[in-house]
């Protein structure tokens, strides 16, 4: 993997000093292509079957005209099919396509509450720079539009777009809302949307797709949602076979493996480094300590404060677990490297070290895989599986089920690559550790884990039940 090197305290101090606010958002293109990777939420009750498939798109865009476009030309990795949609603002249409092939036809217009993006929506909609950290070794700046009326349970949060440092380009999406709050096409629906080879492009012309007579047909959605879309193309309008080849053309590399390969797992000393996204404007700074035979592992979150929402880099929580409970110690910082501690919540049981091979026990499944893809930080012959876990979570507060989709991605000398939870709920309530994204990754890792690595303040020897609401939400964590 390209990249992987241990980040010095020096760089990390400098990431971590407040900041002015940056420059305004960038600008987009106002023509460009991209391939697409959409990655779903967890459903508890989807609407369509294997709904937790990779879906690979090509999409086009082009706001140099009077009515701005999208085309959205799709294909699901496992199922082999292929959908074609054309959006402009406020309305949709559904190609009549093949793969490579031009349009025979369309339905509609067919109403929706969606709008092209425009290339300075990022100012638009009023966003804020987070900070600079790799994704998938490619170095980004994240910028961060926040999700507006919300109940007064959910914490504040918003919908995440990175940016490549180097060349501007919209490399991934995510997104904590399942109800697509900004209202744009496909890369607002799904939990994790990625745009390799996004590029500048000529003028597209892309309405003269539907310059013709349309097809009756009725509306299958309103195409808003991850399970808008799933509806739809489970009832297809038009609909056409591809082969792994054509999707491939599209991402290079990519795969749904014939046969599940071998899952992997942690050693038994393991370090990380990375960035996590939770409920907050900023990017929390990240380190992981883990010693299986030891029965301990420490999370350290520099940025996530006690008041979802309210972190800064002043405020840092540690999550310390052992074998079958674990405690929470919060620090502030009162100068530079200098952090004074506090215990404001009991040790929780129940809730222990996860072990080395929690991938294949909890029932991991390898959906894709990459290899040799440069976009995504790979070497020519490395390949990266792409693992989902499914977890029931039971009933929200609003009694609606809630399942969560863990992605996991690892290269083929097991290191990891990103830790992320999405779940298809209708709030974020206790739910402010969303991805992890791994900038360093050490196995056997006997150097950075040793005894001196698990700090931890608040550790007692009789483990009392906290409350159960706050049981629950920590235990979110622990994995981390």
């Amino acid at each position: 993997m390209q990249g992987q090197d241990k980040i010095g305290s020096e760089e990390i101090a400098a990431r971590l000093q407040p900041r002015a606010d940056a420059a305004p958002p960038p600008l987009l293109p106002k023509n460009w292509t991209a391939a697409g990777l959409f990655m779903p939420f967890g459903d508890a009750n989807p609407n369509m079957t294997d709904y937790d498939q990779v879906m690979v798109a090509k999409i086009a865009y082009d706001a140099s005209g009077m009515q701005p476009a999208m085309r959205v030309s799709l294909y699901l990795l496992e199922n082999l099919q292929y959908f074609d949609f054309l959006f402009t603002n406020g309305q949709w249409y559904w190609l009549i396509s093949a793969p490579g092939q031009p349009p025979t036809g369309y339905y509609g217009p067919f109403a929706t509450p969606l709008q092209i993006p425009a290339p300075n929506f990022l100012a638009q909609k009023g966003a804020s720079y987070g900070n600079s950290w790799p994704i998938s070794s490619v170095a980004t700046d994240g910028w961060m539009i926040p999700t507006l009326n919300q109940p007064n349970d959910v914490p504040p949060h918003g919908t995440w777009y990175s940016i490549n440092s180097d060349s501007g380009a919209l490399w991934r999406v995510l997104n904590l809302d399942n109800n697509n709050p900004v209202g744009i096409p496909f890369l607002g629906a799904f939990y994790l949307a990625y745009l390799p080879g996004f590029a500048p492009s000529g003028p597209l012309n892309l309405l003269s797709l539907v310059s013709g007579q349309p097809s009756l047909g009725n509306a299958p959605s309103q195409m808003v949602t991850q399970r808008d879309i799933q509806s739809a193309i489970s009832n297809p309008l038009a609909a056409a076979p591809c082969t792994m080849a054509q999707i491939q053309a599209v991402i290079p590399g990519i795969e749904f493996p014939a046969a599940q390969p071998p899952l992997p797992a942690w050693t038994d000393k393991t370090f990380i480094q990375g960035w996590t996204i939770g409920c907050d404007p900023i990017p929390y700074w990240t380190q992981v300590w883990y010693w299986w035979s030891n029965k301990t592992q420490r999370s350290s979150f520099v940025g996530l404060g006690q008041k979802p929402g309210m972190g800064d880099y002043r405020n840092r929580s540690d999550i310390v677990l052992y074998s079958n409970f674990f405690t929470s110690p919060a620090y502030y910082e009162i100068s530079a490297g200098r952090w004074v501690s506090s215990c404001p919540n009991p040790c929780f049981p129940g809730v222990g070290i996860p072990r080395p091979d929690f991938v294949a026990a909890d029932a991991g499944v390898v959906k894709a895989t990459i290899t040799g893809n440069a976009d995504f930080g790979l070497d020519p012959q490395q390949m990266m599986q792409m693992i989902r876990v499914s977890m029931a979570r039971g009933p929200n507060s609003q009694g609606i089920d809630v399942t969560s989709l863990f992605w996991f991605w690892f290269t083929d000398d097991q290191k990891g690559v990103l830790f992320s939870e999405g779940n298809y709920i209708d709030t974020v309530t206790a739910h402010d550790l969303q991805v992890i994204d791994y900038a360093y990754f050490e196995r056997n890792a006997s150097d950075n884990v040793n005894a001196n690595s698990f700090e931890d303040p608040c550790k007692v020897d009789d483990c009392k039940a906290p409350p159960a609401a706050l049981a629950t939400a920590l235990a979110r964590h622990a994995r981390f």
